[in-house]
């Protein structure tokens, strides 16, 4: 238990740290339109290669490391948006090596469940309207762009204010 507990520190931490690297840098540059990309494929690339890389256990329990497949699907899914002025996501393991990514911004709350390449539920949550919405997709992801478009609506929006 005293390991496990470690190790979620350890992975809390790294998590923590990523979120504060990219608010420090967001501060201390202006916004425009090349570099709020610079970095982000690389911090997620090396995110996704600690999550396959996670020690078997690593929850405390019988956690396995997120599978390679798993890891390699997100990150065609994330490519396909990496031209949007949206921020990464978090990228959150599950224990039976799935992966979350999760975005939190601007009044919403978007969630992609991989399950296996070509199984994921897709959820978005919009504080201001209270709507909710899930998806099962496999290939075709479309339904989500608006999604996106929507995040990246509210940011530039904000930035406008």
């Amino acid at each position: 238990p005293r390991v496990a507990q470690k190790q979620c520190v350890a992975l809390r931490a790294i998590l923590q740290h990523e979120a504060q690297a990219r608010d420090a840098k967001h501060q201390e540059e202006p916004r425009t339109e090349n570099n709020v990309h610079s970095g982000q494929t690389k911090l997620l690339e090396e995110r996704l290669r600690e999550l396959i890389a996670l020690p078997r256990a690593w929850d405390g329990y019988q956690g396995v490391p997120v599978r390679l497949e798993y890891a390699t699907f997100a990150a065609e899914i994330l490519k396909k948006y990496s031209s949007l002025w949206i921020e990464p996501p978090e990228l959150v393991p599950g224990s039976d090596g799935s992966l979350q990514l999760e975005w939190h911004q601007h009044g919403f709350d978007v969630e992609i469940d991989i399950l296996g390449p070509n199984n994921t539920i897709a959820t978005r949550f919009d504080h201001e309207s209270q709507e909710l919405t899930e998806l099962e997709l496999q290939t075709d992801f479309t339904a989500i762009t608006q999604w996106f478009l929507d995040i990246e609506h509210r940011e530039r929006a904000s930035l406008s204010e």
